[in-house]
């Protein structure tokens, strides 16, 4: 159980930054990921803790 909230910590936080950087638009010119990047991994991080969730449930 400890580590999957270990992992479900991880991955929500990563949604959270991702998140972040995308909806404040906070990211220099010269960033190597661009704004479209940090939308796509917002919305696959925060996929990815719903079905760990779902899982979680399950088993």
């Amino acid at each position: 159980m400890v580590n999957f909230m270990i992992l479900f910590a991880i991955t929500v936080l990563v949604a959270a930054y991702s998140g972040i950087m995308y909806f404040t638009g906070t990211i220099k010119e010269n960033a190597r990921l661009k704004k479209s990047h940090y939308g796509v991994l917002c919305i696959v991080f925060i996929i990815l803790a719903v079905i760990e969730l779902i899982v979680y449930n399950v088993m």
